[in-house]
């Protein structure tokens, strides 16, 4: 059981990582993604999101390969995944098929098929918790870390005057 779990840790870690990857490839999509359904009043509001959001999954999913903090980070996730579907279930209920923008424009997924990929997702969160042994470093890193991937991004993906 120990070992599908850590199999199902790094699988969840490269999965954020793959995420964060082709949302930042073209910020733009996901922008107007988060435009089109209703999460951002304006295209500069939008572009703080996409940017805040790449960096939020690049950096658990970074985080999840270390072996600290493993129980914290499950309960980010279900609370990432479980926010993300919900608005994806709203999605479906409203009848949106298009694509939702978890992998940007590389992978079009409907909110339908996400919501499983999401249930699968949290199913092995939940496994990942429970059989997570718990490791502390000093917090200061993870949370910098975090902190500096997050502001990075406007960095690496300035907002452009539109």
């Amino acid at each position: 059981m120990r070992i599908l779990s850590k199999v199902m840790q790094v699988l969840l870690a490269i999965t954020f990582i793959f995420s964060a990857y082709t949302k930042a490839v073209g910020p733009g999509f996901f922008e107007i993604t988060l435009m089109d359904q209703g999460l951002a009043p304006s295209r500069v509001f939008a572009g703080h999101m996409a940017r805040f959001f790449i960096g939020l999954e690049f950096a658990l999913g970074i985080l999840m390969l270390l072996p600290f903090y493993v129980k914290q980070l499950m309960q980010i996730t279900f609370l990432m995944l479980g926010g993300f579907t919900v608005h994806l279930i709203y999605l479906w209920l409203i009848g949106n098929t298009e694509n939702c923008g978890c992998f940007g424009e590389m992978i079009s997924m409907t909110p339908e098929q996400s919501i499983l990929k999401n249930m699968v997702m949290l199913a092995g969160a939940l496994l990942v918790y429970k059989t997570a042994q718990t490791r502390h470093i000093a917090k200061i890193i993870p949370f910098g870390f975090t902190g500096v991937t997050i502001l990075s991004m406007w960095l690496f993906f300035p907002i452009p005057n539109h």
